[in-house]
């Protein structure tokens, strides 16, 4: 399993999660394409997200992934919370959670990993700062990790084009750095986004996706 960490789908295109939150009633559908080197692995993934009040929002998506001999569907539920108010001019806060099962070697839907994670927001002109740290225990490894992403986000860097970047990892593997776009199409309903990471590892494997989000 290399895409389908429970922080794929985190702030879409980044993998660092931010604090925002959907308003009751307001959802989200998005899905991407990705394709990693060593291992070469394909991803096609979708997930639809959606606000329920008290400053939460609950999101449903499905995976495949795919290497040279094997392929492997996933599901994952999450959620998020917010602790704080609703004025983006000031840092937010909240509290994100992910449940991932799959079905690797067998037709049945097995549990795989859970993470939970705080998650800060800081708006800094037109930078929004994020940053993560958490805890992902995986079941089939019986062990548990220490998880952690920082991201820099500039909105409106070039027209409709938003710009960002981030590296991120966890207590017991390199880290990943990766740049990524975001593209407004329709404001406030359509956006198309891209990234491109590299493990600093000594593999030195690259990472690249392309998706899309509609807001309904």
């Amino acid at each position: 399993m290399v895409f389908s960490s429970t922080t794929a789908w985190a702030g879409r295109p980044l993998v660092t999660e931010d604090a925002g939150v959907l308003a009751e009633t307001e959802c989200e559908w998005e899905s991407f394409l990705g394709r990693q080197t060593e291992p070469k692995v394909t991803l096609g993934a979708t997930q639809i997200g959606c606000g329920i009040g008290s400053n939460t929002q609950v999101a449903l998506g499905t995976s495949r992934e795919r290497d040279a001999h094997t392929g492997s569907n996933y599901t994952t539920l999450s959620g998020k919370t917010a602790f704080d108010n609703a004025d983006y001019a000031l840092p937010r806060v909240a509290l994100a959670y992910t449940l991932l099962g799959g079905r690797e070697q067998t037709d049945y839907l097995n549990y795989i990993s859970a993470e939970i994670k705080g998650v800060l927001t800081i708006p800094f002109g037109s930078w929004l700062l994020h940053a993560n740290a958490g805890l992902l225990h995986s079941h089939q490894e019986h062990a548990s990790r220490v998880t952690w992403a920082v991201a820099a986000e500039r909105l409106g860097a070039i027209g409709s084009l938003d710009l960002m970047g981030e590296i991120y990892g966890d207590n017991e593997n390199s880290p990943w750095v990766q740049v990524a776009t975001r593209w407004t199409a329709i404001p406030g309903q359509l956006y198309f986004d891209a990234s491109y990471g590299i493990h600093t590892s000594g593999a030195r494997s690259h990472m690249a996706t392309v998706g899309m989000k509609l807001a309904f």
